[in-house]
């Protein structure tokens, strides 16, 4: 398993870099912790090699079937962070940082560039190294009593004395984001804070500013920054299961790394809604899990689904182009929908016929079964729609199916630039000549449904249909046993 990362917008995103030894590390623990916390965690600061840079980072792992499968990682560079508190700082006319546990500091209006002494050993840099020589004495400086302020006894309060100036610092432990904890904090010079503080032994006077640095910053980065990456995690592991229908787009931010994330993801949705239209469901699945590896053309044994619209060219002469194209596909979401709904791979729509299979991209033991349900409740969709267009005045449809089970080659067919996934050989010719025996057995059926023997065996669905008798088919020597299927 790899670590990547990538940053910036569509025409510009630069990889993240991470150095292969530590990426390996880093793949192990965080995917053991993936393991025990399924609803998504803040990783590790990691550092990138290629644009010499920390970055905090959420992790989601994607599940399936209750295993994860794989992590999302969504990073946010400390360089953004110390933008947006030296921001801060200069609209609270002091300093504001961020720091990870004691001696490490991840966002200071120091640290808005690069630092010469993070590497991917150290992402973080120690707190007597970012040129503050105040932060320095955080530790050591001494502390107030806000003992008879109840509300803030999550706030801390302390004060030092540098080169005969006085400051003030306040701060607040938080544990939203991993390990070690963070200290989110500030300081003011005295003349600044000195009143405000007097007066907190006798009013929360003091507590609203010590919020407002402290908590207040906790919320706000909370807000900026998990929510945007979070939604976005949602949003790739709906895409992982293919649920791309109902995947939201993801808002703007201020931070710039978190918008461009927001501008790429939803590019990115906006072109695989169009790519779920042209590409089955169980074909991208398939591609996802083989993670990029070209798929391999393989004898399977499948069972392959054709329909067709009797008469329609006649019909058809009668719309306009615009009534020609809703009623196909009207047509074809019904059948899409009972061949989806049992597993089946749409292989594609030829003029007013449709081409299904079953038992590829993957295996299925049961495929016969699967695609004789399927037909059935397309002939059950089929009839209703029938009754609906008979009340509206509407010419009625007639609609035959073939179904064949055999061996097939199914793999990538055709040339070098467009490819299709799809099933070939004499069992997709069968199940053809099987739909085109409806003219011969049920010229004026509404919907009559054809199978070979095989695929009444092996669906092995007791009474699934009964005996048309043998049938010569165009391209067989011999002579096959038909059996009209039963439907409601």
């Amino acid at each position: 398993g790899t670590v990547r990362a990538y940053r910036g917008n569509e025409t510009s995103k630069r990889r993240i870099e991470i150095s292969p030894a530590r990426n390996r590390e880093l793949v192990t623990r965080t995917m053991k912790r993936a393991a025990a916390n399924p609803q998504g965690f803040w990783n590790e600061i990691i550092y990138s090699e290629g644009e010499k840079r920390s970055f905090v980072n959420f992790v989601k792992p994607l599940v399936k079937d209750g295993k994860v499968t794989g992590v999302v990682l969504a990073a946010v560079s400390l360089n953004e962070l110390s933008d947006l508190v030296a921001d801060i700082s200069d609209r609270l006319r002091g300093t504001v940082f961020i720091l990870a546990g004691k001696d490490k500091v991840i966002a200071h209006p120091n640290l808005t560039s690069s630092h010469p002494e993070q590497t991917a050993q150290t992402p973080l840099v120690k707190i007597g190294r970012v040129g503050d020589l105040v932060l320095g004495q955080f530790w050591s400086a001494a502390t107030y009593s806000l003992e008879l302020v109840p509300a803030l006894k999550e706030i801390d309060v302390r004060h030092t004395e540098i080169a005969g100036q006085r400051y003030i610092f306040t701060s607040r432990t938080i544990t939203d984001y991993g390990e070690p904890p963070w200290v989110v904090g500030g300081y003011v010079d005295a003349q600044t804070a000195e009143a405000p503080l007097q007066n907190a032994r006798r009013s929360a006077l003091f507590g609203l500013g010590a919020i407002l640095i402290g908590a207040m910053l906790a919320i706000y980065l909370g807000r900026q920054i998990a929510r945007p990456i979070r939604n976005a995690s949602k949003g790739i592991a709906q895409i992982a299961e293919l649920d791309i229908a109902h995947v939201k787009a993801l808002a703007g931010s201020r931070i710039a790394e978190l918008d461009a994330q927001a501008k790429a993801f939803n590019n990115m949705l906006g072109a695989l809604r169009w790519f779920a239209l042209y590409v089955p469901k169980s074909l991208v699945s398939r591609l996802i899990r083989l993670g990029g590896q070209e798929i391999v053309s393989q004898q399977r044994e499948v069972t392959v689904l054709f329909t067709d619209l009797a008469g329609f060219s006649t019909a058809s002469e009668k719309m306009t182009a615009v009534e020609t194209a809703d009623f196909l596909n009207r047509h074809f979401a019904l059948l899409g929908s009972c061949v989806e709904a049992e597993g089946g791979t749409i292989d594609k729509f030829m003029g007013d016929a449709l081409m299904a299979f079953w038992g590829a991209p993957d295996p299925q033991d049961d495929h016969a079964a699967r695609a004789i349900r399927a037909a059935q409740a397309i002939a059950t969709a089929v009839r209703r729609d029938i009754e609906d267009r008979v009340e509206r005045g509407e010419p009625p449809v007639r609609v035959r199916i073939g179904l064949h089970s055999g061996p097939a080659v199914a793999g990538n067919i055709g040339a070098p630039e467009r490819m299709n996934y799809t099933v070939v050989g004499e069992t997709v010719n069968v199940a053809q000549r099987m739909e085109q025996l409806g003219k011969e057995i049920a010229p004026d059926a509404n919907v009559i449904v054809l199978a070979t023997e095989n695929t009444i065996l092996a669906s092995k669905i007791p009474n699934a249909g009964e005996s048309a008798g043998p049938r010569s088919v165009k391209g067989m020597e011999k002579s096959l046993e038909v059996f009209r299927v039963a439907v409601d």
